[in-house]
Parts: structure tokens; sequence; C-alpha cells
């Protein structure tokens, strides 16, 4: 009887294992699919809204990006100011052709997951200590910001409630809104604006206020 409640044990601790990869494959999937909805969703609103909260942007004063009005990582040909991108196939939320310095939208990539734009085709892998949105050298001249899925949050999130829930969806939102007051701010810089904290303050506000105010009426599917 001993014998045999251990080999029941045993069968099914490896039925546990083989649940658990499985759930872990399906959120990297799903976050895959989120991601290209959530650029899809950036891309098409973002050049807008930071031109009316900030008076103004110009089109080539982004950080860099992809230029592209879909997602992942390639980038349609433009004749815009910083050169000419080229077709690209969006797959695992950024893979395509070499994103392109002075381009009009950041993209946005998961680390684990997203195939590395600079590197050999393979994912870029993050630790736990590294921030929630992470830039390189290289990722900030293109504009590219890697979301690090190896946080204990973002990790803890995936693991207890899965790709599918609200909680994920709202934390892989309000990366999103990271990013995007980050790239006002660097929009700010560049248009020679003198950063108080007070004009800080109130343009982030305005620009946060204005990013949940667009997903509210377009994004209300995904996160709610």
């Amino acid at each position: 009887m001993r014998w045999i409640a251990e080999q029941v044990d045993a069968v099914g601790s490896a039925i546990e294992r083989e649940e658990a990869s499985k759930r872990q494959q399906q959120n990297l999937k799903l976050t895959d699919v989120f991601n290209n909805i959530l650029n899809t969703w950036k891309n098409q609103f973002m050049e807008k809204l930071l031109g009316e909260v900030l008076g103004g942007m110009g089109v080539g004063l982004t950080a860099g990006g992809t230029g592209s009005d879909g997602t992942g990582g390639g980038s349609k040909a433009s004749t815009n100011k910083g050169g000419t991108g080229h077709e690209g196939q969006g797959k695992g939320g950024g893979e395509g052709d070499q994103p392109k310095k002075g381009q009009r939208h950041p993209i946005v990539l998961l680390s684990s997951r997203s195939p590395d734009p600079f590197g050999n085709g393979d994912p870029l892998n993050l630790s736990p200590r590294h921030s929630p949105v992470y830039q390189r050298p290289t990722d900030y001249e293109h504009g590219v910001y890697w979301i690090n899925t190896s946080r204990p949050l973002a990790t803890a999130i995936l693991e207890r409630h899965g790709a599918e829930s609200a909680r994920w969806r709202e934390y892989h939102f309000q990366r999103f809104v990271d990013i995007i007051v980050m790239e006002a701010l660097h929009t700010m810089e560049r248009k020679g604006m003198e950063l108080t904290f007070d004009l800080v303050e109130n343009k982030i506000n305005e620009v946060i206020k204005a990013v949940h105010d667009n997903a509210l009426q377009n994004l209300s599917q995904f996160l709610l």
C-alpha cells in the first residue's frame, strides 16, 4: 500500500508539472497577443495625443521606433525623417527588421519572449533586478522598450492568475502608460521646454488622463 501511494504521488506530481508547463506556454502566447494589441493601440493615437498635450510634437521627434501602423517589430516603408523602414512581420511581440533611428513610433517588446532586434534573433532575457521597463543604450537610440516579464510582481501575477486575467492585462497596460509618459518627457526635453517640477507634473497628469480616456474608449473590452 505504501508503494502504491508513492507511485500515485509520483504520477500526480508529473501531471502537475506537465499542466504547469502548458499553462506557462499558454501565458506566453497570450502575452504576445496582448502586446500586439497594445502596440497597435499605442501607434494609432500616441503621436496625436502627445501633439495635443505638448503643443505639437512634429514627425520624427520620438526616440525612434518602428514607424509602422502594425504590431510587433516590422515597420512599413516611410518617407518621413529618420530613413525608411521595410515591411516586416510581427511575430512573438516584436520580430521583424531592425528598428531605424528617428522613426515615428516606439516599439514595445517582451523580455524572454520577443526576439532581440539587435542580437542574433534570440529573446532578450532580463533579471528580476532590472526595471519593469528597460532600455539599453542601443534601444534608446532606436526607440525600443522592453517590458521585463521577470520582475517578481509580473511573474507572480502570471503564475497565480494567468495571462487571461484582468490583473495581468492591467499590469501590461500600465507598463505601456509608463512608456508613453517617458516618451512625453523625452519630447518635452527635445522641444527645449523648461522642465520645472510643476510643468512636468502637470504634463504627466495630462498625458495619463488622455491615455486613460482613450483606453476606456478603445480598449474597454481588453481591460474590463
